[in-house]
């Protein structure tokens, strides 16, 4: 059995230039089953983790994602214990997908481990997210006009008490505290708001 050890040793012999050729896949695999990522270099990691959130996005769009989501959304989950700083926008805006669901449900499998991963992030993390990245986030806010992810939502914002963190960027703030009075059609006046913003209509 490959350890976590000899698959990092491993791993840093191989030149960054060349890592597509050389077997990452199986290479992938074995840090995968011992959480090996978390001892790669910085920029290895991070982009591993922005391919796996790729993967879990590209399963929520394709047709059948409720059965398609679960698989790439644990291997994302196993990556490791803590979301490298550069990829924290595409893991958020993976798991946000996946537990929000679409207009018809989510698949359960996957949004609960969204949800397990989504609270496991620091305060000063949803914090720069929300602030920094929220506002642009097209398709998360598309969401906020559907019934379904909308309730959603403002059950994530309850339980991950979102209300009392410190947002800089106005409109996500008022978004936020819709969220947590449960004014569903507050959220998504906010949400279009941010929208026609984006847009700079």
């Amino acid at each position: 059995m490959t350890t976590r050890g000899a698959s990092v040793r491993r791993l840093r012999s191989y030149p960054t230039s060349g890592i597509a050729q050389l077997r990452w896949r199986g290479v992938r695999k074995a840090l995968l089953k011992v959480q090996g990522f978390d001892f790669v270099p910085e920029n290895l990691r991070s982009n591993s983790f922005k391919r796996a959130a790729q993967a879990v996005l590209t399963a929520h769009h394709t047709f059948g994602n409720f059965y398609a989501e679960p698989e790439p959304t644990k291997q994302l989950a196993r990556m490791g214990t803590s979301i490298p700083g550069p990829a924290l926008a595409e893991c958020l805006r993976a798991y946000l997908s996946v537990f929000l669901g679409n207009a018809y449900s989510h698949s359960w499998d996957a949004a609960s481990i969204a949800e397990r991963e989504l609270k496991k992030v620091s305060r000063d993390r949803w914090e720069l997210y929300l602030s920094k990245i929220f506002p642009a986030e097209q398709d998360l806010l598309f969401k906020l006009n559907e019934a379904k992810p909308l309730k959603r939502w403002t059950e994530l914002v309850a339980a991950l008490g979102l209300a009392q963190y410190a947002i800089a960027q106005s409109s996500v703030a008022k978004l936020i505290e819709a969220s947590a009075r449960q004014s569903l059609t507050g959220v998504t006046q906010h949400a279009t708001a941010l929208l026609r913003q984006f847009r700079g209509g």
